[in-house]
């Protein structure tokens, strides 16, 4: 699967593209970032590395926690982890998106305005599997990038308490997922 992905990189890229650089991007560049951006409510690196409809989803519960005075804990405790490309599929316009998932381990711990926890705890470590579509960012050069690819799509596919090993800490889950059948394996 891993080396089947990269092939599949290597054809929706060209063949001259590094899909080693696509891969290591992804996962200790565009992945962090976005989730960190998205648990500070970083409305700003999030229009810029966002796709509309991807922005506009994520954006309105970053809007609700600020209406409503509510933090999140932004701590990212390992991940991104099983980072698997799942799909990719040709677009009608535009380059090609792929798909992606993978694991982090996070704080589930929400703050109201005085900071007083309403939702998870300090301790409740969660183990959060993500689904994400990315494509190369269409305006690489009008725009201020960190990096050259834009979400398109950014899914939580579950979260669960981290299970517990013998020393009371959190270990991590592996995951899988079901392709849909016009996504290319």
């Amino acid at each position: 699967m891993y080396i089947h992905g990269l092939q599949y990189t290597t054809y929706f890229l060209g063949c001259t593209s590094d899909h080693w650089a696509f891969w290591q991007d992804l996962e200790y560049i565009v992945v962090p970032h976005i989730i960190k951006s998205y648990l500070e409510g970083d409305q700003e690196a999030l229009q810029k590395h966002c796709g509309d409809a991807c922005f506009n989803s994520v954006n309105a519960g970053i809007k609700e926690r600020k209406k409503l005075q509510m933090t999140l804990d932004t701590k990212i405790l390992s991940g991104p982890r099983e980072v698997e490309l799942k799909g990719a599929k040709l677009m009608e316009q535009g380059a090609p998106c792929f798909i992606w998932t993978f694991n982090m381990q996070q704080v589930n711990c929400l703050r109201d305005k005085e900071g007083e926890i309403i939702e998870g705890a300090v301790d409740d470590i969660r183990t959060v599997c993500y689904a994400m579509a990315v494509t190369r960012h269409p305006q690489l050069d009008k725009l201020d990038l960190e990096y050259p690819w834009q979400v398109s799509e950014l899914a939580i596919l579950w979260n669960q308490p981290g299970p517990r090993n013998d020393t009371g800490r959190s270990a991590e889950i592996a995951v899988s997922w079901v392709i849909h059948d016009d996504w290319m394996i």
